[in-house]
């Protein structure tokens, strides 16, 4: 059965290569929160298939997790059944740290960030990761989230995403 600290310490950003996804030591893609997750939960031991709907990336076997699509993998971690991953939980994104102080599981951002010349009505970016009870994987998001640290275009807010989903881990 899967269980947080498995996850935790099995993510990228904490195991030490936060963009598993190289060919010849250069990353394949710029972005790879939905990777991270994905290697993360292989490491730990979930079964992957049961994950439909998703794409992988074309640099390495199915089987190493590097799901492409933050959008993608929050859709089928809903559908799918994966042992110690509790059902989804839509947060409201202005008060997210508050309602989830203390709880430990994944987390996906829709629609949080612009990618290129999207404007931010327009925004569709978005982030997949593990939230540890008050802060994701990278040190950084503890105060963009908890002192609301935000730069438009650099360091989106969190807080400003259309929705948030969120699986309770133990």
């Amino acid at each position: 059965m899967l269980t947080f600290n498995t996850l935790w310490k099995n993510h990228p950003e904490i195991f030490g290569d936060a963009a598993p996804c190289r060919t010849n030591g250069a990353k394949n893609f710029s972005d790879q929160c939905a990777i991270n997750l994905g290697v993360a939960l292989r490491r730990s031991g979930a079964d992957l298939s049961k994950l439909s709907g998703v794409r992988y990336c074309w640099q390495h076997p199915k089987s190493e997790g590097h799901i492409l699509a933050a959008e993608e993998m929050a859709k089928a971690l809903s559908r799918a059944n994966v042992s110690g991953l509790q059902r989804v939980q839509k947060v409201k994104p202005e008060d997210f740290e508050d309602v989830l102080a203390g709880q430990q599981g994944i987390i996906f951002f829709k629609d949080f960030w612009r990618r290129g010349s999207e404007t931010f009505g327009n925004r569709s970016g978005d982030h997949i990761d593990l939230w540890n009870g008050r802060r994701l994987t990278d040190w950084l998001s503890y105060p963009r989230i908890q002192l609301g640290f935000s730069i438009e275009g650099t360091f989106s807010d969190y807080h400003e995403s259309r929705e948030i989903w969120f699986w309770k881990v133990l």
